[in-house]
């Protein structure tokens, strides 16, 4: 749970407070792009990116809402973004609300292809504006792979989560969590040998430091 004491209030998402953590200034830096783009493009990036994780979260207060729960917020930090609430914690609750982001996700990326496919074979005017197509396909990419990343089977990302939700209605709390976290290793192994496949065998420090991270913390929570 981030600190928000460390965080600054900056507005409303409809009925959802939304905050700033210190260290989303790590997420900026990491998504610039970089390696050539011009300006027009990275901060075309950039908005994407964070529309993309903002509308992630809110499938998640859109679904914990709609749960029962109340006290919502968002709050953007180095990893994306989180959303916290008072709730029951039931798993079959828990597994909604964990669903609802990566669905969002998967809509947004399939809705942009759609529209992508669409100006393929349409003569209108936007079709030709580079930089609405240039957001188009950045909405299909980011989104993608924001819903792929959540939905790795490792704690405490929302796959790993609904992961150790499932097994906690099928067996004992405490097998529930000895699996999880042996899932969740597997998992962390399994991303870090797909990126360096695909970087053509090099393994990425930051890949590598990230599933660090993400294993230290579901340890905490899972012991």
């Amino acid at each position: 749970m981030l600190d928000r004491r460390n965080s600054v209030y900056v507005g409303n998402l409809g009925p959802v407070p939304l905050y700033l953590h210190w260290s989303f200034l790590f997420l900026l830096l990491l998504a610039w792009p970089g390696g050539g783009f011009d300006v027009s493009f990275s901060l075309t990036y950039l908005i994407v990116l964070l529309l993309g994780v903002l509308l992630h979260e809110m499938g998640h207060a859109l679904a914990a809402k709609a749960q029962g729960a109340f006290g919502i917020t968002i709050t953007l930090w180095a990893l994306g973004g989180l959303c916290s609430s008072v709730r029951d914690r039931l798993p079959r609750r828990e597994i909604i609300i964990l669903i609802a982001g990566p669905a969002v996700s998967f809509a947004l990326s399939w809705g942009c292809w759609l529209v992508m496919r669409y100006a393929e074979g349409s003569d209108a005017a936007w079709t030709n504006n580079r930089m609405i197509m240039t957001a188009v396909y950045l909405g299909y990419w980011i989104n993608l792979h924001v819903g792929i990343f959540n939905i790795l089977p490792i704690f405490p990302l929302d796959g790993g989560q609904i992961v150790f939700n499932v097994m906690t209605l099928m067996t004992r709390e405490r097998t529930a969590r000895q699996l999880s976290m042996c899932i969740a290793v597997a998992g962390a192994i399994a991303y870090v040998a797909w990126d360096a496949w695909q970087s053509g065998g090099q393994v990425n420090l930051y890949a590598m430091m990230l599933m660090g991270y993400l294993l230290y913390n579901a340890h905490n929570y899972l012991r």
